[in-house]
Protein backbone atom coordinates (compact mmCIF):
# COMPACT_ATOMS: atom_id res chain seq x y z
CA UNK A 1 0.00 0.00 0.00
CA UNK A 2 1.55 3.38 -1.06
CA UNK A 3 1.97 6.52 1.06
CA UNK A 4 -1.07 8.19 -0.47
CA UNK A 5 -3.33 5.29 0.56
CA UNK A 6 -1.92 5.27 4.13
CA UNK A 7 -2.57 8.97 4.45
CA UNK A 8 -6.21 8.64 3.23
CA UNK A 9 -7.00 5.79 5.65
CA UNK A 10 -5.52 7.75 8.54
CA UNK A 11 -7.70 10.74 7.65
CA UNK A 12 -10.85 8.58 7.57
CA UNK A 13 -10.05 7.09 11.01
CA UNK A 14 -9.45 10.57 12.43
CA UNK A 15 -12.79 11.73 11.01
CA UNK A 16 -14.62 8.77 12.59
CA UNK A 17 -13.01 9.53 15.97
CA UNK A 18 -14.29 13.11 15.72
CA UNK A 19 -17.85 11.86 15.00
CA UNK A 20 -17.73 9.52 18.01
CA UNK A 21 -16.55 12.36 20.26
CA UNK A 22 -19.40 14.60 19.07
CA UNK A 23 -21.95 11.84 19.72
CA UNK A 24 -20.62 11.24 23.22
CA UNK A 25 -20.91 14.95 24.00
CA UNK A 26 -24.54 14.97 22.71
CA UNK A 27 -25.48 11.96 24.83
CA UNK A 28 -23.94 13.54 27.93
CA UNK A 29 -25.88 16.74 27.35
CA UNK A 30 -29.15 14.81 27.02
CA UNK A 31 -28.38 12.90 30.22
CA UNK A 32 -27.59 16.11 32.10
CA UNK A 33 -23.88 15.32 32.63
CA UNK A 34 -21.14 17.96 32.19
CA UNK A 35 -19.43 17.86 28.86
CA UNK A 36 -15.86 16.56 28.95
CA UNK A 37 -15.00 17.87 25.56
CA UNK A 38 -14.92 21.45 26.82
CA UNK A 39 -11.56 20.86 28.56
CA UNK A 40 -10.18 18.67 25.90
CA UNK A 41 -8.89 20.16 22.74
CA UNK A 42 -10.49 18.65 19.70
CA UNK A 43 -8.22 17.02 17.15
CA UNK A 44 -7.46 19.13 14.13
CA UNK A 45 -10.03 18.80 11.39
CA UNK A 46 -9.02 16.53 8.56
CA UNK A 47 -7.53 18.04 5.46
CA UNK A 48 -9.97 17.91 2.60
CA UNK A 49 -8.54 16.40 -0.55
CA UNK A 50 -9.87 15.64 -3.94
CA UNK A 51 -11.53 12.24 -3.99
CA UNK A 52 -9.62 9.68 -6.07
CA UNK A 53 -11.17 8.51 -9.27
CA UNK A 54 -11.43 4.94 -7.91
CA UNK A 55 -12.50 3.85 -4.41
CA UNK A 56 -9.58 3.20 -2.08
CA UNK A 57 -11.57 0.96 0.29
CA UNK A 58 -13.05 -2.32 -0.81
CA UNK A 59 -16.81 -2.75 -0.96
CA UNK A 60 -16.85 -5.29 1.85
CA UNK A 61 -15.00 -2.81 4.08
CA UNK A 62 -17.58 -0.10 3.28
CA UNK A 63 -20.47 -2.40 4.08
CA UNK A 64 -18.91 -3.43 7.38
CA UNK A 65 -18.58 0.18 8.59
CA UNK A 66 -20.99 0.53 11.55
CA UNK A 67 -23.83 2.98 11.17
CA UNK A 68 -24.30 4.98 14.35
CA UNK A 69 -27.99 5.83 14.81
CA UNK A 70 -29.00 9.34 15.65
CA UNK A 71 -30.04 9.93 19.25
CA UNK A 72 -33.81 9.57 19.73
CA UNK A 73 -35.85 12.70 19.86
CA UNK A 74 -37.86 12.81 23.04
CA UNK A 75 -41.31 14.22 22.31
CA UNK A 76 -43.64 15.34 25.02
CA UNK A 77 -47.04 13.75 24.61
CA UNK A 78 -49.49 16.38 23.52
CA UNK A 79 -52.27 16.95 25.92
CA UNK A 80 -55.64 16.54 24.23
CA UNK A 81 -58.06 19.22 25.22
CA UNK A 82 -61.38 17.74 26.19
CA UNK A 83 -60.00 14.25 26.62
CA UNK A 84 -62.40 12.22 28.65
CA UNK A 85 -59.72 11.09 31.04
CA UNK A 86 -58.34 14.52 31.95
CA UNK A 87 -59.47 16.45 34.95
CA UNK A 88 -60.49 19.41 32.82
CA UNK A 89 -63.25 17.34 31.19
CA UNK A 90 -64.86 16.55 34.53
CA UNK A 91 -64.28 19.95 36.02
CA UNK A 92 -66.06 21.89 33.30
CA UNK A 93 -68.94 19.42 33.01
CA UNK A 94 -69.51 19.27 36.75
CA UNK A 95 -69.05 23.03 37.00
CA UNK A 96 -71.74 23.89 34.44
CA UNK A 97 -74.08 21.36 36.03
CA UNK A 98 -73.63 22.83 39.50
CA UNK A 99 -74.04 26.33 38.11
CA UNK A 100 -77.38 25.49 36.48
CA UNK A 101 -78.60 23.79 39.65
CA UNK A 102 -77.53 26.78 41.71
CA UNK A 103 -79.44 29.10 39.38
CA UNK A 104 -82.53 26.90 39.69
CA UNK A 105 -82.25 27.07 43.48
CA UNK A 106 -81.77 30.84 43.25
CA UNK A 107 -84.92 31.17 41.16
CA UNK A 108 -86.87 29.05 43.62
CA UNK A 109 -85.52 31.01 46.58
CA UNK A 110 -86.28 34.35 44.95
CA UNK A 111 -89.84 33.22 44.23
CA UNK A 112 -90.35 32.16 47.84
CA UNK A 113 -88.99 35.46 49.16
CA UNK A 114 -90.66 37.61 46.54
CA UNK A 115 -87.41 39.37 45.68
CA UNK A 116 -87.57 39.18 41.91
CA UNK A 117 -90.51 39.77 39.66
CA UNK A 118 -91.20 37.20 36.89
CA UNK A 119 -90.00 39.67 34.28
CA UNK A 120 -86.67 40.08 36.02
CA UNK A 121 -86.27 36.33 36.36
CA UNK A 122 -86.94 35.69 32.67
CA UNK A 123 -84.66 38.55 31.66
CA UNK A 124 -81.94 37.12 33.89
CA UNK A 125 -82.34 33.71 32.24
CA UNK A 126 -82.12 35.21 28.75
CA UNK A 127 -79.04 37.25 29.64
CA UNK A 128 -77.35 34.25 31.20
CA UNK A 129 -78.10 31.97 28.24
CA UNK A 130 -76.92 34.50 25.67
CA UNK A 131 -73.87 35.29 27.81
CA UNK A 132 -72.83 31.65 28.01
CA UNK A 133 -73.18 31.27 24.24
CA UNK A 134 -71.17 34.46 23.67
CA UNK A 135 -68.46 33.22 26.04
CA UNK A 136 -68.34 29.92 24.19
CA UNK A 137 -68.02 31.71 20.86
CA UNK A 138 -65.16 33.81 22.22
CA UNK A 139 -63.27 30.80 23.57
CA UNK A 140 -63.94 28.51 20.60
CA UNK A 141 -60.52 29.05 19.03
CA UNK A 142 -58.34 28.66 22.13
CA UNK A 143 -60.34 26.48 24.55
CA UNK A 144 -62.57 24.28 22.41
CA UNK A 145 -63.61 21.82 25.13
CA UNK A 146 -64.48 24.61 27.53
CA UNK A 147 -66.39 26.49 24.84
CA UNK A 148 -68.51 23.39 24.13
CA UNK A 149 -69.59 23.39 27.77
CA UNK A 150 -70.49 27.07 27.54
CA UNK A 151 -72.56 26.46 24.42
CA UNK A 152 -74.39 23.52 25.98
CA UNK A 153 -75.11 25.42 29.17
CA UNK A 154 -76.38 28.43 27.22
CA UNK A 155 -78.75 26.33 25.08
CA UNK A 156 -80.08 24.49 28.14
CA UNK A 157 -80.61 27.83 29.92
CA UNK A 158 -82.61 29.20 27.00
CA UNK A 159 -84.81 26.09 26.91
CA UNK A 160 -85.49 26.40 30.65
CA UNK A 161 -86.22 30.10 30.30
CA UNK A 162 -88.73 29.54 27.50
CA UNK A 163 -90.46 26.82 29.51
CA UNK A 164 -90.62 29.00 32.62
CA UNK A 165 -91.91 32.03 30.73
CA UNK A 166 -94.86 30.05 29.33
CA UNK A 167 -95.71 27.35 31.86
CA UNK A 168 -94.70 28.88 35.20
CA UNK A 169 -95.25 32.61 34.76
CA UNK A 170 -97.64 32.70 31.77
CA UNK A 171 -95.89 35.78 30.44
CA UNK A 172 -96.00 34.87 26.75
CA UNK A 173 -98.49 33.21 24.43
CA UNK A 174 -98.19 29.64 23.18
CA UNK A 175 -97.29 30.57 19.57
CA UNK A 176 -94.57 32.94 20.77
CA UNK A 177 -93.19 30.37 23.23
CA UNK A 178 -93.25 27.67 20.56
CA UNK A 179 -91.44 29.93 18.08
CA UNK A 180 -88.85 30.78 20.71
CA UNK A 181 -88.16 27.09 21.47
CA UNK A 182 -87.91 26.31 17.77
CA UNK A 183 -85.42 29.14 17.41
CA UNK A 184 -83.33 27.69 20.23
CA UNK A 185 -83.37 24.31 18.49
CA UNK A 186 -82.21 25.86 15.21
CA UNK A 187 -79.50 27.76 17.09
CA UNK A 188 -78.30 24.55 18.75
CA UNK A 189 -78.13 22.69 15.44
CA UNK A 190 -76.34 25.59 13.77
CA UNK A 191 -73.74 25.76 16.53
CA UNK A 192 -73.31 21.98 16.35
CA UNK A 193 -72.38 22.20 12.67
CA UNK A 194 -70.23 25.29 13.10
CA UNK A 195 -68.33 24.05 16.14
CA UNK A 196 -68.35 20.36 15.17
CA UNK A 197 -69.97 19.58 18.52
CA UNK A 198 -71.87 16.34 18.97
CA UNK A 199 -73.18 17.35 22.40
CA UNK A 200 -74.80 20.47 20.96
CA UNK A 201 -76.53 18.43 18.25
CA UNK A 202 -77.88 15.99 20.86
CA UNK A 203 -79.09 18.80 23.14
CA UNK A 204 -80.80 20.54 20.23
CA UNK A 205 -82.46 17.33 19.01
CA UNK A 206 -83.72 16.34 22.46
CA UNK A 207 -84.84 19.87 23.24
CA UNK A 208 -86.64 20.15 19.94
CA UNK A 209 -88.44 16.83 20.39
CA UNK A 210 -89.45 17.71 23.95
CA UNK A 211 -90.74 21.18 23.05
CA UNK A 212 -94.37 20.11 22.36
CA UNK A 213 -94.48 18.40 25.75
CA UNK A 214 -92.79 21.25 27.61
CA UNK A 215 -95.40 23.62 26.15
CA UNK A 216 -98.33 21.21 26.45
CA UNK A 217 -101.63 22.97 27.12
CA UNK A 218 -103.93 19.97 27.53
CA UNK A 219 -105.22 19.70 23.97
CA UNK A 220 -103.46 17.42 21.49
CA UNK A 221 -102.97 17.88 17.76
CA UNK A 222 -101.69 14.62 16.28
CA UNK A 223 -101.06 15.85 12.70
CA UNK A 224 -99.23 18.92 13.98
CA UNK A 225 -97.14 16.85 16.37
CA UNK A 226 -96.21 14.39 13.61
CA UNK A 227 -95.25 17.14 11.16
CA UNK A 228 -93.18 18.95 13.79
CA UNK A 229 -91.41 15.72 14.79
CA UNK A 230 -90.54 14.97 11.18
CA UNK A 231 -89.06 18.47 10.78
CA UNK A 232 -86.90 18.21 13.91
CA UNK A 233 -85.69 14.73 12.97
CA UNK A 234 -84.94 15.93 9.44
CA UNK A 235 -82.68 18.60 10.89
CA UNK A 236 -80.82 16.13 13.08
CA UNK A 237 -80.46 13.72 10.14
CA UNK A 238 -79.04 16.57 8.08
CA UNK A 239 -76.35 17.02 10.71
CA UNK A 240 -75.74 13.27 10.73
CA UNK A 241 -75.42 13.36 6.95
CA UNK A 242 -72.42 15.70 7.04
CA UNK A 243 -70.88 14.68 10.40
CA UNK A 244 -71.65 10.94 10.59
CA UNK A 245 -72.42 10.97 14.33
CA UNK A 246 -74.04 7.60 14.87
CA UNK A 247 -75.16 8.46 18.40
CA UNK A 248 -77.16 11.35 16.93
CA UNK A 249 -78.67 8.95 14.38
CA UNK A 250 -79.87 6.53 17.04
CA UNK A 251 -81.16 9.32 19.29
CA UNK A 252 -83.17 10.64 16.35
CA UNK A 253 -84.57 7.16 15.63
CA UNK A 254 -85.47 6.43 19.24
CA UNK A 255 -86.83 9.91 19.92
CA UNK A 256 -88.96 10.02 16.78
CA UNK A 257 -90.33 6.54 17.41
CA UNK A 258 -91.24 7.33 21.01
CA UNK A 259 -93.14 10.46 19.97
CA UNK A 260 -95.12 8.51 17.35
CA UNK A 261 -96.03 5.96 20.01
CA UNK A 262 -97.05 8.69 22.45
CA UNK A 263 -99.22 10.26 19.76
CA UNK A 264 -100.78 6.88 19.02
CA UNK A 265 -101.59 5.88 22.60
CA UNK A 266 -102.12 9.39 23.95
CA UNK A 267 -104.79 10.18 21.39
CA UNK A 268 -106.51 6.82 22.07
CA UNK A 269 -106.34 5.97 18.37
CA UNK A 270 -105.66 2.37 19.35
CA UNK A 271 -109.41 2.05 19.87
CA UNK A 272 -109.90 2.87 16.16
CA UNK A 273 -112.63 5.38 16.84
CA UNK A 274 -110.58 8.56 16.45
CA UNK A 275 -110.47 10.97 13.50
CA UNK A 276 -109.25 9.47 10.23
CA UNK A 277 -106.81 12.34 9.79
CA UNK A 278 -104.96 11.15 12.92
CA UNK A 279 -104.58 7.68 11.44
CA UNK A 280 -103.24 9.02 8.17
CA UNK A 281 -100.91 11.47 9.94
CA UNK A 282 -99.38 8.68 12.00
CA UNK A 283 -99.06 6.40 8.97
CA UNK A 284 -97.50 9.01 6.72
CA UNK A 285 -95.18 10.12 9.52
CA UNK A 286 -94.03 6.54 10.07
CA UNK A 287 -93.39 6.07 6.34
CA UNK A 288 -91.47 9.36 6.19
CA UNK A 289 -89.24 8.42 9.12
CA UNK A 290 -88.72 4.91 7.69
CA UNK A 291 -87.49 6.34 4.38
CA UNK A 292 -85.41 9.01 6.14
CA UNK A 293 -83.62 6.60 8.48
CA UNK A 294 -83.19 3.99 5.75
CA UNK A 295 -82.04 5.98 2.71
CA UNK A 296 -80.03 8.85 4.23
CA UNK A 297 -77.28 6.61 5.74
CA UNK A 298 -77.01 4.64 2.49
CA UNK A 299 -76.72 7.74 0.32
CA UNK A 300 -74.28 9.28 2.79
CA UNK A 301 -72.07 6.20 2.64
CA UNK A 302 -72.21 6.23 -1.14
CA UNK A 303 -71.02 9.85 -1.36
CA UNK A 304 -68.33 9.32 1.27
CA UNK A 305 -66.84 6.33 -0.52
CA UNK A 306 -67.21 7.48 -4.11
CA UNK A 307 -65.86 11.03 -3.61
CA UNK A 308 -63.89 11.21 -0.34
CA UNK A 309 -61.77 14.19 -1.38
CA UNK A 310 -64.74 16.23 -2.57
CA UNK A 311 -66.65 15.36 0.57
CA UNK A 312 -63.85 16.52 2.87
CA UNK A 313 -63.59 19.70 0.84
CA UNK A 314 -67.33 20.22 1.28
CA UNK A 315 -66.95 19.80 5.04
CA UNK A 316 -64.15 22.32 5.10
CA UNK A 317 -62.77 20.68 8.23
CA UNK A 318 -60.17 17.92 7.79
CA UNK A 319 -60.40 17.17 11.53
CA UNK A 320 -64.07 16.28 11.32
CA UNK A 321 -65.22 13.23 13.17
CA UNK A 322 -66.22 11.70 9.86
CA UNK A 323 -64.48 8.37 9.26
CA UNK A 324 -64.68 7.32 5.64
CA UNK A 325 -63.43 3.81 6.38
CA UNK A 326 -66.20 2.86 8.78
CA UNK A 327 -68.02 -0.28 7.72
CA UNK A 328 -71.56 0.98 8.25
CA UNK A 329 -72.89 -1.48 10.82
CA UNK A 330 -75.80 0.90 11.43
CA UNK A 331 -76.94 0.42 7.84
CA UNK A 332 -77.11 -3.34 8.33
CA UNK A 333 -79.08 -2.93 11.56
CA UNK A 334 -81.52 -0.42 10.09
CA UNK A 335 -82.13 -2.49 6.97
CA UNK A 336 -83.41 -5.32 9.17
CA UNK A 337 -85.16 -3.48 12.01
CA UNK A 338 -86.91 -0.61 10.19
CA UNK A 339 -89.26 -2.65 7.96
CA UNK A 340 -90.33 -4.79 10.90
CA UNK A 341 -91.02 -1.72 13.04
CA UNK A 342 -92.97 -0.04 10.24
CA UNK A 343 -95.02 -3.17 9.60
CA UNK A 344 -95.88 -3.61 13.30
CA UNK A 345 -96.82 0.07 13.75
CA UNK A 346 -98.94 0.11 10.59
CA UNK A 347 -100.76 -3.07 11.65
CA UNK A 348 -101.58 -1.37 14.97
CA UNK A 349 -103.08 1.60 13.15
CA UNK A 350 -105.20 -0.17 10.54
CA UNK A 351 -107.37 -3.21 11.47
CA UNK A 352 -107.00 -4.98 8.10
CA UNK A 353 -107.33 -8.67 7.34
CA UNK A 354 -104.36 -11.04 7.46
CA UNK A 355 -104.56 -11.58 3.72
CA UNK A 356 -104.35 -7.84 3.05
CA UNK A 357 -101.34 -7.46 5.32
CA UNK A 358 -99.81 -10.50 3.66
CA UNK A 359 -99.92 -8.88 0.23
CA UNK A 360 -98.63 -5.58 1.66
CA UNK A 361 -95.72 -7.46 3.24
CA UNK A 362 -95.07 -9.19 -0.10
CA UNK A 363 -94.77 -5.77 -1.74
CA UNK A 364 -92.24 -4.77 0.92
CA UNK A 365 -90.29 -7.98 0.30
CA UNK A 366 -90.19 -7.24 -3.43
CA UNK A 367 -89.02 -3.67 -2.74
CA UNK A 368 -86.12 -4.80 -0.55
CA UNK A 369 -85.23 -7.44 -3.11
CA UNK A 370 -85.01 -4.80 -5.86
CA UNK A 371 -82.90 -2.55 -3.62
CA UNK A 372 -80.57 -5.49 -2.89
CA UNK A 373 -80.17 -6.13 -6.61
CA UNK A 374 -79.41 -2.44 -7.23
CA UNK A 375 -76.92 -2.22 -4.37
CA UNK A 376 -75.09 -5.26 -5.70
CA UNK A 377 -74.38 -3.30 -8.90
CA UNK A 378 -72.76 -0.39 -7.01
CA UNK A 379 -69.17 -1.10 -6.06
CA UNK A 380 -69.14 1.10 -2.96
CA UNK A 381 -72.38 -0.36 -1.59
CA UNK A 382 -72.11 -4.02 -2.55
CA UNK A 383 -71.56 -5.09 1.06
CA UNK A 384 -75.10 -3.95 1.95
CA UNK A 385 -76.80 -5.99 -0.76
CA UNK A 386 -76.82 -9.22 1.25
CA UNK A 387 -78.46 -7.53 4.26
CA UNK A 388 -81.24 -6.05 2.13
CA UNK A 389 -81.75 -9.40 0.44
CA UNK A 390 -82.04 -10.95 3.88
CA UNK A 391 -84.63 -8.32 4.85
CA UNK A 392 -86.63 -9.09 1.71
CA UNK A 393 -86.56 -12.81 2.48
CA UNK A 394 -87.57 -12.08 6.07
CA UNK A 395 -90.59 -10.09 4.90
CA UNK A 396 -91.47 -12.80 2.37
CA UNK A 397 -91.36 -15.41 5.12
CA UNK A 398 -93.58 -13.28 7.37
CA UNK A 399 -96.08 -12.90 4.54
CA UNK A 400 -96.46 -16.65 4.04
CA UNK A 401 -98.39 -17.32 7.30
CA UNK A 402 -100.68 -14.39 6.45
CA UNK A 403 -101.53 -15.84 3.04
CA UNK A 404 -101.24 -19.59 3.61
CA UNK A 405 -102.01 -22.09 6.35
CA UNK A 406 -101.62 -25.75 7.19
CA UNK A 407 -99.95 -28.05 4.68
CA UNK A 408 -99.60 -25.37 1.99
CA UNK A 409 -97.68 -23.15 4.43
CA UNK A 410 -95.35 -26.03 5.36
CA UNK A 411 -94.78 -26.80 1.68
CA UNK A 412 -93.94 -23.14 0.93
CA UNK A 413 -91.56 -22.75 3.89
CA UNK A 414 -89.65 -25.95 3.07
CA UNK A 415 -89.36 -24.96 -0.60
CA UNK A 416 -88.14 -21.48 0.35
CA UNK A 417 -85.55 -22.99 2.71
CA UNK A 418 -84.26 -25.30 -0.04
CA UNK A 419 -83.99 -22.40 -2.52
CA UNK A 420 -82.12 -20.35 0.08
CA UNK A 421 -79.69 -23.22 0.53
CA UNK A 422 -79.05 -23.30 -3.22
CA UNK A 423 -78.40 -19.53 -3.15
CA UNK A 424 -76.10 -19.90 -0.14
CA UNK A 425 -74.10 -22.66 -1.88
CA UNK A 426 -73.41 -20.28 -4.78
CA UNK A 427 -72.90 -16.99 -2.92
CA UNK A 428 -71.64 -18.13 0.50
CA UNK A 429 -73.68 -15.40 2.22
CA UNK A 430 -73.90 -16.21 5.91
CA UNK A 431 -77.24 -14.43 6.45
CA UNK A 432 -78.85 -16.46 3.67
CA UNK A 433 -77.43 -19.72 5.01
CA UNK A 434 -78.62 -18.88 8.52
CA UNK A 435 -82.12 -18.14 7.21
CA UNK A 436 -82.19 -21.43 5.31
CA UNK A 437 -81.14 -23.39 8.38
CA UNK A 438 -83.70 -21.63 10.55
CA UNK A 439 -86.58 -22.28 8.14
CA UNK A 440 -85.60 -25.91 7.67
CA UNK A 441 -85.39 -26.42 11.43
CA UNK A 442 -88.90 -24.99 11.83
CA UNK A 443 -90.29 -27.16 9.01
CA UNK A 444 -88.42 -30.25 10.21
CA UNK A 445 -89.57 -29.93 13.82
CA UNK A 446 -93.16 -29.47 12.67
CA UNK A 447 -92.98 -32.60 10.51
CA UNK A 448 -91.32 -34.69 13.23
CA UNK A 449 -93.93 -33.58 15.75
CA UNK A 450 -96.73 -34.50 13.39
CA UNK A 451 -95.15 -37.88 12.64
CA UNK A 452 -94.90 -38.60 16.35
CA UNK A 453 -98.38 -37.47 17.38
CA UNK A 454 -100.63 -38.08 14.37
CA UNK A 455 -101.92 -41.32 12.90
CA UNK A 456 -102.21 -41.95 9.21
CA UNK A 457 -105.29 -40.43 7.58
CA UNK A 458 -106.63 -41.72 4.26
CA UNK A 459 -104.85 -44.01 1.84
CA UNK A 460 -101.32 -44.80 3.01
CA UNK A 461 -98.76 -42.54 1.32
CA UNK A 462 -101.38 -41.15 -1.06
CA UNK A 463 -102.83 -38.35 1.01
CA UNK A 464 -101.99 -34.64 1.14
CA UNK A 465 -100.36 -34.83 4.57
CA UNK A 466 -98.05 -37.67 3.59
CA UNK A 467 -97.12 -36.01 0.30
CA UNK A 468 -96.19 -32.72 1.98
CA UNK A 469 -94.17 -34.48 4.71
CA UNK A 470 -92.41 -36.57 2.05
CA UNK A 471 -91.55 -33.36 0.18
CA UNK A 472 -89.99 -31.80 3.29
CA UNK A 473 -87.99 -34.98 4.02
CA UNK A 474 -86.79 -35.22 0.41
CA UNK A 475 -85.62 -31.61 0.40
CA UNK A 476 -83.77 -32.15 3.68
CA UNK A 477 -81.96 -35.16 2.20
CA UNK A 478 -81.03 -33.18 -0.93
CA UNK A 479 -79.58 -30.38 1.23
CA UNK A 480 -77.53 -32.99 3.08
CA UNK A 481 -76.09 -34.47 -0.11
CA UNK A 482 -75.35 -31.03 -1.60
CA UNK A 483 -73.73 -29.63 1.55
CA UNK A 484 -69.96 -29.18 1.59
CA UNK A 485 -69.60 -29.24 5.36
CA UNK A 486 -69.45 -32.74 6.87
CA UNK A 487 -71.22 -31.55 10.01
CA UNK A 488 -74.10 -29.98 8.09
CA UNK A 489 -74.36 -33.00 5.82
CA UNK A 490 -74.58 -35.34 8.78
CA UNK A 491 -77.27 -33.31 10.56
CA UNK A 492 -79.51 -33.07 7.50
CA UNK A 493 -79.05 -36.72 6.50
CA UNK A 494 -79.84 -37.94 10.00
CA UNK A 495 -82.89 -35.66 10.18
CA UNK A 496 -84.18 -36.85 6.79
CA UNK A 497 -83.45 -40.48 7.78
CA UNK A 498 -85.39 -40.22 11.05
CA UNK A 499 -88.20 -38.42 9.28
CA UNK A 500 -88.50 -41.15 6.62
CA UNK A 501 -88.61 -43.89 9.25
CA UNK A 502 -91.34 -41.96 11.06
CA UNK A 503 -93.26 -41.50 7.81
CA UNK A 504 -93.17 -45.26 7.12
CA UNK A 505 -94.36 -45.97 10.65
CA UNK A 506 -97.26 -43.49 10.57
CA UNK A 507 -98.57 -44.52 7.16
CA UNK A 508 -98.35 -48.28 7.76
CA UNK A 509 -99.48 -48.34 11.38
CA UNK A 510 -103.18 -48.14 10.56
CA UNK A 511 -103.12 -51.23 8.35
CA UNK A 512 -103.99 -54.70 9.60
CA UNK A 513 -100.79 -56.24 11.01
CA UNK A 514 -99.24 -52.82 10.54
CA UNK A 515 -96.31 -53.54 12.87
CA UNK A 516 -95.20 -56.30 10.53
CA UNK A 517 -95.39 -54.04 7.49
CA UNK A 518 -93.40 -51.40 9.38
CA UNK A 519 -90.63 -53.89 10.16
CA UNK A 520 -90.51 -55.08 6.54
CA UNK A 521 -90.42 -51.52 5.21
CA UNK A 522 -87.67 -50.53 7.64
CA UNK A 523 -85.67 -53.63 6.72
CA UNK A 524 -85.95 -53.10 2.96
CA UNK A 525 -85.02 -49.43 3.38
CA UNK A 526 -82.03 -50.28 5.59
CA UNK A 527 -80.74 -52.98 3.23
CA UNK A 528 -81.11 -50.67 0.22
CA UNK A 529 -79.32 -47.92 2.09
CA UNK A 530 -76.49 -50.29 3.05
CA UNK A 531 -75.99 -51.48 -0.53
CA UNK A 532 -75.91 -47.89 -1.80
CA UNK A 533 -73.41 -46.89 0.87
CA UNK A 534 -71.14 -49.81 -0.05
CA UNK A 535 -71.24 -48.97 -3.74
CA UNK A 536 -70.49 -45.25 -3.24
CA UNK A 537 -68.18 -45.90 -0.28
CA UNK A 538 -69.95 -43.35 1.97
CA UNK A 539 -69.22 -43.84 5.65
CA UNK A 540 -72.06 -41.63 6.92
CA UNK A 541 -74.72 -43.44 4.89
CA UNK A 542 -73.25 -46.82 5.87
CA UNK A 543 -73.47 -45.87 9.55
CA UNK A 544 -77.13 -44.87 9.13
CA UNK A 545 -77.88 -48.18 7.36
CA UNK A 546 -76.24 -50.31 10.04
CA UNK A 547 -77.97 -48.35 12.79
CA UNK A 548 -81.31 -48.93 11.06
CA UNK A 549 -80.64 -52.66 10.79
CA UNK A 550 -79.90 -52.68 14.52
CA UNK A 551 -83.18 -50.86 15.07
CA UNK A 552 -84.98 -53.51 13.02
CA UNK A 553 -83.50 -56.29 15.15
CA UNK A 554 -84.51 -54.47 18.34
CA UNK A 555 -88.06 -54.04 17.04
CA UNK A 556 -88.24 -57.75 16.15
CA UNK A 557 -87.26 -58.75 19.67
CA UNK A 558 -89.08 -56.11 21.69
CA UNK A 559 -92.24 -55.37 19.72
CA UNK A 560 -93.00 -57.89 17.00
CA UNK A 561 -92.28 -60.93 19.16
CA UNK A 562 -95.12 -59.89 21.46
CA UNK A 563 -97.68 -58.23 19.20
CA UNK A 564 -97.61 -60.20 15.93
CA UNK A 565 -99.21 -63.52 15.13
CA UNK A 566 -97.08 -66.65 14.93
CA UNK A 567 -97.01 -66.80 11.13
CA UNK A 568 -95.76 -63.20 11.01
CA UNK A 569 -93.07 -63.89 13.56
CA UNK A 570 -91.89 -66.91 11.52
CA UNK A 571 -91.80 -64.93 8.26
CA UNK A 572 -90.02 -61.94 9.76
CA UNK A 573 -87.41 -63.79 11.78
CA UNK A 574 -86.57 -66.23 9.00
CA UNK A 575 -86.62 -63.57 6.32
CA UNK A 576 -84.36 -61.12 8.11
CA UNK A 577 -82.08 -63.90 9.28
CA UNK A 578 -81.53 -65.01 5.69
CA UNK A 579 -81.12 -61.43 4.52
CA UNK A 580 -78.44 -60.74 7.11
CA UNK A 581 -76.56 -63.89 6.07
CA UNK A 582 -76.64 -62.87 2.40
CA UNK A 583 -75.43 -59.37 3.29
CA UNK A 584 -72.56 -60.74 5.32
CA UNK A 585 -71.58 -63.10 2.50
CA UNK A 586 -71.55 -60.43 -0.24
CA UNK A 587 -70.42 -57.58 2.01
CA UNK A 588 -66.80 -57.43 0.84
CA UNK A 589 -67.75 -57.95 -2.78
CA UNK A 590 -70.26 -55.07 -2.77
CA UNK A 591 -67.95 -52.68 -0.91
CA UNK A 592 -66.23 -50.51 -3.47
CA UNK A 593 -63.31 -49.70 -1.20
CA UNK A 594 -61.05 -47.54 -3.34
Amino acid sequence: MDDHTDQTLEQRITHLEQIVADLQETVQQLAGEPSTSANTSAPPPPVRQEAPSAPLVADDVKDSTPTIPAPPVIKKKAEKEGDMYTSEFWLNKVGIGLLLLGLAFLFKYSIDKGWLTPTVRIAFGLILGVGLIAAGQRLAETRRAFSQVMFGGGIATLYITGFAAFQLFEMISHPFAFAFMVGVTILAHGLAVQQNGLALAIIGTLGGLLTPFLLYTGSGNVPGLVVYTCLVVSGSMGIFFIRNWKSLLWISIIGGSIILLIAYFGDMTWSHDGPQIDYWALQLGAIFLWLLFWLVPIYQKYLHRSNPEDWQAFLGNPKSSLNLRQTGEHIHSLAISLPLALLAFSAAIWPLSDETWGWITMVGAALYGLVAWRLNLITHLKEFAATHLFSGLMLFTLALPMLLSGKSLLFAIATEAFILHLVAFRTDIKKIRFSAHFLFICAGLFVLGRLWLDNGVGTAFFNSTALVDSWVILLGALVGFLSISDKTRGIYLVGAHVGFLGLLSRELYGLENGQGYITIAWGIYAVTLLIISLRINNGQVRTLALATLALVVAKLLLVDLERLEAIWRIILFMGFGGAFLLLSYYFQRMWKNE
